[in-house]
C-alpha cells in the first residue's frame, strides 16, 4: 500500500485486480473457474473475465477451453522456468 497520500496517484486499480487474481490461484488447491475466482476477489464478473483473458495472452495462467477452469500449476511452471537469477 502507499507509504503517504500522495502515492495514492501512482495506484493502478487493473494491476492491482490483477494481482490479486494472481494471489488468488496461487493460493487455492483446486483448480478454479472464472467465476470462482470473481467472488473470492470480489471483483465483477465482467473485469475477472477481462482480466483472465490479458493473463492468458500474457502466458501468465492457462485456462482449459474445454473445461474452463484455470490450473496454478501451469501458473507455478511459468514462473519457475521465466525467471531468470538476480545476480
Amino acid at each position: 500500500m502507499p507509504e503517504n497520500l500522495n502515492d495514492l496517484k501512482y495506484i493502478n486499480k487493473s494491476l492491482e485486480k490483477s494481482f490479486k487474481i494472481l494471489e488468488i490461484l496461487s493460493r487455492s488447491i483446486f483448480p478454479l473457474k472464472a467465476a470462482n475466482i470473481s467472488r473470492k476477489a470480489d471483483i465483477s464478473r465482467t473485469t475477472t473475465f477481462r482480466l483472465l483473458s490479458v493473463l492468458c495472452s500474457l502466458g501468465y495462467i492457462h485456462k482449459n477451453l474445454k473445461t474452463n477452469i484455470i490450473n496454478k500449476q501451469y501458473l507455478i511452471r511459468h514462473f519457475y522456468f521465466t525467471s531468470k537469477p538476480i545476480i
